[in-house]
């Protein structure tokens, strides 16, 4: 019973995966026509996870892809929920380290996005968590 859950975890990855990559937004636009591989729900998972945590939403597939590959293996896994708990923190490290890295900040994004802004990252590499942390985060530790 575990490798079929292991199989459905790395069945979920994959799909997850080639909806991120091939995501195009608005699905109505005659130029995403060959995008959006993952179907309706695919676009919509895919178009959350890049909202939420920007590019990071590509480790949140992976993460569940190897912990398919754990249940295939048969491998036993102590504490899981500390291992859940560490896999989001990496997660919200990742999309902090990509705003602050690449990204630009929330005044400059509404702005680029008055002027016909790519709406494929929303809210830029880090994604809506790293906007609203970053601010935060400046301001005890400095910039």
């Amino acid at each position: 019973m575990q490798e079929i859950k292991g199989l459905g975890f790395i069945a979920l990855s994959i799909w997850l995966l080639v909806a991120l990559a091939s995501f195009w937004t608005p699905p109505d636009d005659p130029a995403a026509a060959g995008h959006n591989l993952g179907g309706e729900a695919g676009y919509y998972l895919a178009n959350g996870l890049l909202i939420v945590c920007g590019l990071a939403g590509y480790l949140i597939a992976g993460l569940i892809g190897l912990w398919g590959l754990v249940l295939v293996s048969r491998r036993k896994v102590t504490w899981p929920f500390v291992r859940v708990l560490g896999g989001c923190f990496l997660v919200g490290s990742l999309a902090l380290i990509l705003q602050l890295a690449l990204g630009t900040s929330l005044e400059d994004l509404e702005q680029a996005r008055g002027a016909g802004f790519d709406s494929r990252l929303p809210y830029g590499p880090g994604g809506w968590l790293a906007v609203e942390l970053t601010p935060e985060l400046l301001q005890p530790f400095g910039a």
